[in-house]
């Protein structure tokens, strides 16, 4: 500043780090709920009012597709050469 006074600076924001990216979002079918897939073998599913998480799974690394299937009970991870079923809570 013109003062020579030193300005308070705010914090830079934190780097996520590599596994935090989304790499699948799906909506479960009774509306209520979203499974978000992160490059690491992280998956959660969260209630939409709030994003409150309800549950995390542990599974499949990288890229993948989520499935949520008719009845809301179960999520299907999809990969190349390899898929897992889980209970939605």
């Amino acid at each position: 500043t013109g003062t020579g006074k030193e300005m308070a600076k705010e914090p830079a924001p934190a780097k996520p780090a590599p596994g935090d990216a989304v790499v699948a979002v799906t909506i479960v079918n009774d509306g209520q709920r979203v499974a978000i897939a992160r490059a690491d073998d992280r998956t959660a599913i969260y209630e939409l009012d709030g994003l409150k998480k309800v549950k995390e799974y542990h599974g499949l690394e990288g890229e993948r597709q989520l499935v949520a299937s008719p009845d809301g009970r179960s999520l299907l991870m999809i990969q190349p050469g390899a898929m897992q079923v889980f209970e939605l809570p």
